[in-house]
């Protein structure tokens, strides 16, 4: 079902009308399928994927697409704290590249090669007046703030508490509770009814599943206040794009303001291949082609029951807004 009916102090920024088109913001948990459909509308003319800009890994490479380093996971920013991020990120939304600081942090030619195709990139978008795809899992929080600051359509992936779990431990994505709790402005404005809950977490040693699923908790009881406060955004589920990609990509691409071309709906139709075996090697999880219909089912047979049942107590509260009994069921 479809859920919804670091510059220079003294240089100046174009005001918010001057970013060529409204930016486009794929977000959700990670694991929840934003690099599929970020992979999907690539194929669109005239657009430009921005990947993770806050994600903290990426944002220390040299090639990185903002010129800012994001502490924190699941940075939250918002008019209180905007000074830092917001001219970076309207930068970057402008298609402007900071190439000479980029080369000046490169460690090797590899870096260089890197800097240099990002920045030619940025430049053929400017000049296009391409659109800003910002595919970014760890933008959530900030979901509310870069729709209002830079008038982006957003798409929020959901996907089932126990997929994402078991890919985090498969994949050994880091969970960073302490994180959440060191971003006061975060707890104040969005988490605090789940302080409480993070400290309980912190007291004492805990599974890596209880970490991941209050991870998803924290994530997903957010986006429930986004899909009561945000009628205007796009919340779609991962399973259900899973069971009909062309149908639930049209939907998105309506939602953006895309027509949903012959050679979309085949980027769409090459992106899932049947014939892919139901578990690829971990190093593949981020590749552009997925067996979807197999993704459906996978955390079925990756998690034991035990687990399933500390995941569903976990995040009840929460994932009952997204999921009934019957799509907790598992093998008997």
């Amino acid at each position: 079902m479809e859920i919804n009916p670091a510059l220079s102090p003294d240089r100046e920024l174009p005001p918010a009308g001057a970013l060529p088109r409204r930016p486009i913001l794929v977000t959700g948990s990670p694991r929840s399928g934003t690099t599929w459909i970020g992979d999907v509308l690539r194929a669109c003319p005239r657009t430009m994927v921005l990947m993770e800009p806050f994600n903290p890994e990426l944002s220390r490479l040299p090639a990185r697409h903002c010129n800012l380093h994001f502490r924190e996971w699941y940075t939250y920013v918002t008019d209180e704290n905007a000074a830092e991020f917001g001219p970076p990120l309207r930068r970057m939304l402008q298609f402007r590249h900071d190439t000479r600081h980029h080369l000046r942090m490169s460690k090797g030619m590899k870096d260089v090669i890197d800097v240099s195709a990002a920045a030619t990139r940025f430049r053929l978008a400017r000049l296009l007046g391409a659109t800003a795809i910002l595919k970014d899992p760890v933008a959530l929080l900030s979901s509310q703030w870069i729709a209002r600051e830079f008038a982006a359509r957003v798409v929020v992936l959901i996907r089932h508490p126990a997929a994402v779990v078991s890919s985090f431990l498969r994949l050994g994505l880091p969970v960073d509770i302490p994180g959440l709790l060191r971003q006061p402005l975060l707890i104040r404005d969005l988490l605090h009814p789940m302080e409480g809950e993070f400290h309980d977490l912190l007291s004492a040693p805990r599974s890596p599943v209880e970490y991941a699923a209050m991870l998803w908790k924290a994530l997903y009881f957010a986006v429930n206040r986004f899909r009561q406060e945000h009628p205007d955004w796009l919340f779609i589920r991962h399973e259900d794009l899973s069971q009909d990609p062309p149908g639930g990509f049209e939907k998105i691409c309506r939602h953006v303001a895309f027509d949903f071309t012959p050679r979309l709906r085949q980027a769409v139709l090459d992106s899932n291949d049947a014939a892919l075996p139901p578990e690829l090697d971990p190093q593949l999880a981020f590749t552009t082609r997925r067996n979807a219909a197999a993704n459906l089912s996978n955390w079925k047979t990756r998690l034991g029951k035990d687990d399933v049942r500390i995941i569903r107590r976990c995040v009840q509260e929460v994932s009952q807004h997204f999921y009934n009994d019957s799509e907790w069921e598992s093998p008997s």
